[in-house]
């Protein structure tokens, strides 16, 4: 197992992690395995490779219906302990 740390001093989206992870190597194909586990439906995502200022990063695009629904920390949580997620996640 591998263990990956991130330094986020000033925060981080879930659309800027998803495109860090397959900027170091996660298969795209293996997040959105991931993510389908969650039982949340009503999204998709996308990856790029993009150039901003010479530097090279993978970007992720995630499209929603906009009458999605806004969660709460405990929603979230619900939704992981909920999920197919392998107890290691």
């Amino acid at each position: 197992m591998k263990t990956l740390y991130f330094d986020c001093f000033a925060g981080a989206s879930g659309d800027m992690i998803l495109g860090a992870l397959v900027g170091v190597g996660v298969e795209p194909r293996a997040l959105l395995e991931g993510l389908s586990r969650l039982g949340v439906d009503g999204y998709e995502v996308g990856f790029e490779t993009v150039d901003r200022s010479g530097i090279s990063a993978t970007r992720a695009h995630v499209h929603t219906r906009h009458e999605h629904a806004h969660r709460h920390l405990g929603d979230i949580l619900k939704i992981i302990y909920d999920s197919r997620l392998s107890d290691g996640v």
